[in-house]
């Protein structure tokens, strides 16, 4: 039996339930950081949990080229980021309901990466400078910078420690005494966003450097030189074993 009160009460949990429904969907852009060089252009996802999505907008000051999208989600690349930082917003309308993420653009002017001797000595066990060279970044105190052989960190500086404000220049160096071994890995620096104290995004990397030095050159030529030697004497054991089936 329905009484009157229950009329009353309807409505209210009715709206309650809805207003659940309307705030239950996430919105997502991917990446949310990152680093170009300028004058470069990125994708964009943007995406939501809802599963009736009204209408979806992914906007910068950027000119962006014809994506891709399905309901719910859209992809779309923005071309020639050219400021110092920049900002695109997603936008979902869920239910009646608007939220809202955003993702920040860096640019800067490039990333060197140099190996070079410490000194003019000619010794084979010389040591070398690994230099990353970072030009006109904005200086963000969540922002590192670091130097790694293969996926070994060798050293890292972080932007926090940074006294100046704006676009910033930055080297950091780290003294590598490759060994025979490191015949054939790679060095690469990378710029990282601190996303969480212990979760880091790579927003920017520089182009890998092959470790070639006096020493592995060394290694190589042994390794060749022995391999000549095990050549020629297998063909020298096949002719006398020639010569001894004659007699």
């Amino acid at each position: 039996m329905v009484r009157p009160w229950h009329l009353l009460i309807l409505p209210c949990a009715l709206s309650i339930l809805a207003g659940t429904a309307e705030e239950e969907f996430e919105v997502t852009i991917s990446p949310p950081m990152t680093a170009v060089r300028r004058g470069d252009s990125v994708w964009l996802n943007c995406s939501s949990t809802c599963k009736t999505t009204s209408s979806l907008s992914l906007e910068a000051r950027q000119k962006s080229m014809k994506g891709l999208h399905e309901p719910g989600w859209k992809s779309a690349q923005f071309l020639n980021f050219t400021e110092e930082m920049s900002h695109v917003s997603c936008d979902i309308t869920c239910n009646g309901t608007t939220k809202k993420a955003n993702a920040t653009i860096l640019t800067y002017k490039e990333i060197l990466l140099k190996l070079e001797k410490s000194s003019p000595s000619q010794n084979l066990h010389q040591a070398y400078n690994l230099t990353c060279h970072v030009t006109e970044i904005t200086a963000l105190r969540s922002l590192s910078l670091t130097l790694l052989k293969g996926t070994e960190r060798l050293h890292s500086w972080k932007f926090q420690d940074n006294t100046s404000v704006g676009l910033v220049n930055r080297t950091i160096t780290h003294p590598l005494n490759p060994k025979p071994w490191d015949h054939g890995q790679e060095a690469s620096c990378q710029m990282t966003f601190d996303l969480k104290p212990d979760e880091q995004s790579i927003i920017a990397k520089s182009l890998r450097l092959d470790l070639k030095t006096a020493v592995s050159e060394l290694y190589r030529a042994v390794v060749v030189a022995v391999s000549s030697i095990v050549v020629l004497g297998a063909w020298l054991l096949v002719i006398f074993t020639y010569y001894l089936t004659l007699r």
